[in-house]
């Protein structure tokens, strides 16, 4: 695979219409490379092993949000203003998730 990645650097210097590339040009064609090389070869397993074991992943994630959810509980409770006034916390959960349904709705 390493091989072929290195192959591969002869022809990035220029593009399909043999113009000179950027640094920035090189780089992204080398990553996209490279990811589509692994993805290409983990692809396989990655799904072979999530059909094998559905139940250790959803265990897994649910863990991994559970954990987030709390860490992120115990470090708001740390914010003395939080705890004293949770109204605060509360607006401040609201105008997040307006500011993101804004952003949201004016991206799509």
């Amino acid at each position: 695979m390493l091989i072929k990645i290195l192959r591969g650097f002869s022809g990035l210097l220029k593009n399909e219409k043999n113009e000179n590339l950027s640094a920035v040009g090189v780089l992204d064609k080398v990553v996209s490379g490279t990811e589509k090389s692994i993805n290409r070869y983990t692809e396989p397993v990655r799904e072979s092993i999530l059909k094998r074991y559905p139940t250790t992943f959803s265990l897994l994630v649910s863990i991994g949000a559970i954990a987030t959810f709390l860490g992120l509980e115990q470090i708001l409770l740390k914010v003395d203003i939080f705890v004293q006034q949770p109204w605060l916390l509360f607006l401040l959960g609201v105008g997040i998730l307006a500011f993101t349904g804004r952003l949201y709705k004016k991206l799509s």
